[in-house]
């Protein structure tokens, strides 16, 4: 089940959902836009997480492990659309910035939460030869609790419903197809 919309970006669109899984967790749902661009920017963007989901240490709940958990897709009148399965994670620091206003973040958590960015990118580099190319605050996501994220998801459904951000929503004319990663 289709949740509230969390945001977008040039190649894609992303969703919060309820799990397709027994267990009932929630999830982000990136959809690709139409168009053969976005579906190879999204085939290229698979290729580099099961890479890294390859690597000893990466198991779940582990810092490396927000990887591509399911890929699905649909088709729309004239596109099919890519949909990757990731685990869901908190708000981005940009989010978190703007929230601390003026005053700036707290010093100590620049310094632990650059310390690994920085990790993470030499990871990236070293052992699957990716050079992250899109770094800012944006695409810098947090890992929060569950009560935690339980209010975000609550705060993020209302601010959704106040804004029309021109999509089309769920339950239209698509069809679901199941791909193979």
């Amino acid at each position: 089940m289709v949740g509230s919309w969390a945001g977008q970006n040039f190649c894609a669109l992303v969703c919060w959902c309820d799990s397709f899984h027994r267990e009932k967790r929630r999830v982000a749902v990136k959809v690709a836009k139409g168009g053969e661009s976005f579906a190879e920017a999204a085939q290229d963007e698979i290729s580099l997480l099961q890479c890294v989901r390859t690597f000893p240490g990466c198991t779940p709940g582990s810092m490396l492990a927000h990887s591509v958990s399911a890929l699905w897709g649909f088709e729309s009148l004239t596109f099919l659309h890519l949909c990757l399965v990731f685990e869901l994670l908190g708000p981005s620091l940009r989010c978190l910035m703007r929230s601390h206003g003026a005053q700036g973040l707290p010093l100590p958590f620049v310094k632990k939460a650059l310390q690994q960015v920085l990790e993470g990118l030499q990871f990236l580099h070293t052992n699957c030869r990716i050079i992250h190319t899109d770094i800012k605050p944006e695409n810098i996501l947090l890992q929060v609790d569950e009560e935690s994220l339980q209010k975000l998801l609550h705060d993020t459904a209302a601010w959704s419903q106040s804004i029309n951000l021109g999509l089309k929503k769920p339950g239209s004319l698509e069809r679901v197809k199941i791909c193979r990663v």
